[in-house]
């Protein structure tokens, strides 16, 4: 269970950080990139406490 946790918790700030990060590349004022990951994420959650 430990595991799992762990591989939540890494894909998740993997996911923002890449978002922040391509948003800093390309140069958005705006993080759209970042807002976008972070929707995603909170559907991702949404969606499994839908499942429980």
């Amino acid at each position: 269970m430990v595991q799992v946790i762990t591989q939540i918790w890494v894909l998740l700030l993997g996911g923002l950080g890449l978002g922040a990060l391509l948003d800093i590349w390309a140069g958005h004022t705006t993080p759209t990139i970042f807002y976008l990951s972070v929707g995603g994420s909170l559907l991702s959650y949404i969606f499994i406490l839908h499942l429980l």
